[in-house]
């Protein structure tokens, strides 16, 4: 339908991100990712397309570059609130290992999402995690220590 849509109007954008995702959700990230940025140089008014781009760097495993696109979409569409994109951006931080920076995003989102049990989920997990790593640090001090033990009993709650 996309094609179709494009060969009838071949500067629709919208059709021509469509082909982008299915591209991707077929495994084809690098094609996916050249019309994901044809589409964004086409027009920079369209938050999907940058978010999408971010999505092929994550499936690419290319986690510095996700948050780049992430963050820039952030800031250009003002999407500081935006609970998706800080989930997206919390899961890049994840991936890449910073997990003070992604429970910092989840945090964010449950600010705008208090009662969204999955994001409660996540960030139990991401609790969890930063404080069993804290306790098995050979240079851990008493204060983290305690923060561990907190963090375990909020992911606990």
């Amino acid at each position: 339908m996309y094609r179709k849509a494009l060969k009838t109007r071949p500067k629709n954008i919208w059709a021509a991100n469509g082909v982008g995702c299915v591209l991707a959700h077929k495994g084809d990230v690098d094609d996916a990712r050249d019309i994901f940025s044809q589409v964004r140089e086409a027009t920079a008014e369209m938050s999907d397309v940058w978010i999408n781009i971010a999505h092929v760097y994550m499936e690419k495993r290319q986690y510095v570059q996700a948050l780049q696109m992430y963050h820039n979409c952030q800031s250009t569409f003002r999407l500081y609130n935006d609970v998706a994109l800080l989930m997206y951006i919390a899961r890049a931080y994840w991936k890449a290992e910073k997990h003070a920076e992604a429970r910092d995003y989840v945090e964010r989102a449950i600010i705008e999402t208090p009662t969204n049990l999955l994001i409660r989920f996540n960030h139990a997990v991401v609790l969890q995690k930063t404080a069993l790593r804290a306790l098995q640090s050979e240079k851990v001090t008493g204060k983290e220590v305690e923060r561990a033990v907190r963090d375990l009993k909020t992911a606990e709650w």
